[in-house]
């Protein structure tokens, strides 16, 4: 869904494509689009939530699967989205992805299918909806960064914008779910969670990093690049504290529990070796994802702030309101009181 794309690009996605921009706090891919036989750059982020955050699906995928690489050859390929590889058509693999979850759709999946989707969506749809998502928002030219489209024939400056990942950041804005930038604008795109949150609470740096390590399953066959020090070692970071903020929502909504207990036990490992403490760990997890909320609400507050504007409007209307009715009810017990008073029986002297 970030890249717009076409559905059967994502097969040739692969981690040693992948690249850590740190002034942008995302993931730049190569993908080649296969209808023009050309390469494209696309920029993948933080979402406004953990339904459309490709870095908590991405830390959800290292904890339940992961990636392995072969130790016997350091050519092999290790691809994205490995499944799509082996599919003559990668577009219609998605595509039953997709239909499994709508309604009527795989029956293991019917208790989390969305009644209000249509049964006629398929994968053709993202790159459609991404499309018209990006070009309410911003100039057609921000717009064609993530589709892909060429737009030399017009000027030859725009060969060197396609090369510029500021020129992505309206894009990944819009499809990571924030308020877009102000129109023609560029400007800083969203920022992921980021354990800074805890380690300013004096957690020591060793025991999170081997916690991740065991969550992710990180050893000597996974690919060098996740492993610490590795080139995308920032990229694991932020998924793992992703899974970390979303922990508290996913507990209350009762979603993901086999990852939830596989967090407490690996919290367990690094923090109370040897013990039993499940209600310690899912304590400090709970406590944890707060802070990393407020943190990352607080990161992202030059995205949100259009919306805390529209909240403060709301908040001094209804506090105006309050106001009103605190003012109007004073009014009546003045009257009710007076009435009282008036009304009230006294004893006839005679």
């Amino acid at each position: 869904h970030q890249s717009a794309g076409w559905s059967g690009e994502l097969r040739w996605s692969s981690v040693e494509g992948m690249s850590w921009e740190s002034n942008f706090r995302c993931v730049v891919v190569e993908i080649p689009q296969e209808k023009v036989s050309e390469c494209k750059l696309i920029a993948m982020g933080a979402g406004i939530d953990k339904d459309c955050c490709f870095i908590t699906c991405l830390g959800d995928y290292l904890a339940v699967c992961g990636f392995k690489s072969d130790p016997d050859d350091d050519y092999k390929t290790c691809w994205l989205f490995d499944y799509l590889c082996g599919s003559t058509s990668a577009g219609t693999k998605l595509g039953s992805f997709v239909k499994a979850v709508l309604p009527g759709g795989a029956q293991r999946y019917r208790h989390v299918a969305d009644k209000a989707l249509s049964t006629a969506l398929t994968a053709a749809g993202f790159r459609v909806g991404g499309v018209n998502a990006l070009i309410v928002n911003m100039p057609v030219e921000f717009a064609t960064w993530i589709t892909g489209h060429k737009l030399v024939s017009i000027s030859a400056i725009y060969e060197y914008f396609r090369h510029s990942i500021a020129c992505g950041m309206p894009g990944l804005v819009v499809l990571g779910g924030f308020p877009a930038l102000p129109w023609g604008r560029l400007g800083k795109g969203q920022v992921p969670a980021d354990l800074a949150a805890i380690y300013a609470m004096q957690v020591k740096a060793g025991l999170l990093e081997a916690m991740q390590d065991d969550l992710f399953r990180f050893d000597s066959t996974s690919p060098a690049t996740f492993r610490r020090d590795g080139a995308l070692r920032s990229l694991t970071e932020a998924a793992f504290a992703s899974l970390i903020m979303y922990y508290a929502e996913r507990e209350r909504k009762g979603e993901m529990r086999w990852l939830l207990a596989r967090m407490r036990e690996c919290w367990i490992h690094a923090f109370r070796p040897g013990s039993g403490a499940a209600n310690d760990a899912n304590e400090t997890l709970k406590e944890w994802s707060v802070i990393l909320r407020a943190r990352f609400e607080l990161d992202n507050f030059h995205l949100l702030q259009h919306e805390a504007a529209d909240i403060s409007i709301r908040v001094v209307a209804s506090v105006q309101q309050l106001g009103a009715n605190l003012a109007r009810l004073g009014t009546e017990v003045s009257s009710l009181k007076e009435s009282t008073a008036q009304s009230r029986w006294r004893p006839r002297i005679v």
